[in-house]
């Protein structure tokens, strides 16, 4: 039997410790003394703002009604209305509209006298791309939309869309109270037509979560769009 001094045991080495306290004392010491600094502070406030940020847009996009029509143009409910004797009529042009490139559209209208006139286009952007839909985000489109009238008066507007956030831009025109525009009147000038003019100015590029010097990004060459004219307007008397 071996004794207390036996060579084959040593009382003095204490057993392994599955955790080192003395290595969390100095993290927390550290921590403690990091806490304190001005930096330490200015990078504490500065995350939490951009997590308060990031939270916003992501509550926004979450909560935007997301178009599948895949346009957003709602029909007048009976038309523009009733008048005794007049008829409602609407002709839809789609069409691809390239960054830059004006799209020139010409639509005959009906009849010898308008009432009223309502011009929409609406447009929704194309999904996110890649599988998933999140690695990349596609940028709002921006288009000018400019509609010449039949007595050659003009107007323009602008609009942007995304593909949460359909873009439409209208154009709302009422000639009740003037006895209505004449159409195709040689003695007034007026023609039976109107013109519409739709620019896509800026294509929104699809941008990653990072792009530093926006090397990564793709490029959006243009936007499809749905043109959409309705009119209550006065029929030909019949000979």
């Amino acid at each position: 039997m071996e004794g207390k001094d036996s060579p084959g045991t040593d009382m003095s080495i204490p057993p392994p410790r599955l955790f080192d306290l003395s290595l969390a004392k100095n993290i927390l010491k550290y921590l403690g003394k990091w806490v304190k600094t001005r930096k330490a502070w200015v990078g504490i406030v500065g995350t939490l703002l951009l997590f308060m940020s990031l939270g916003g847009i992501f509550s926004y996009q979450a909560g935007a009604f997301p178009s599948k029509n895949p346009y957003n143009y709602v029909k007048p409910d009976g038309g523009l209305g009733e008048l005794e004797g007049a008829e409602n009529e609407s002709a839809i042009i789609t069409d691809y509209a390239t960054e830059g490139t004006p799209m020139e559209d010409t639509v005959e209208l009906l009849g010898v006298k308008a009432y009223r006139l309502m011009v929409t286009v609406s447009w929704t952007d194309e999904d996110n791309a890649g599988p998933t839909g999140r690695r990349l985000v596609n940028q709002p489109d921006t288009f000018e939309v400019e509609v010449t009238l039949p007595d050659g008066e003009k107007e323009t507007k602008q609009g942007s869309g995304s593909n949460t956030a359909p873009g439409t831009i209208t154009f709302n025109y009422d000639w009740v109270s003037t006895g209505g525009m004449p159409l195709g009147d040689a003695k007034l000038g007026t023609a039976n037509s109107i013109d519409v003019k739709v620019t896509c100015t800026n294509a929104g590029d699809q941008t990653p979560r990072f792009s530093p010097f926006g090397f990564r990004d793709r490029a959006d060459g243009g936007n499809d769009y749905t043109l959409t004219v309705d009119y209550l307007y006065m029929p030909a008397k019949a000979d």
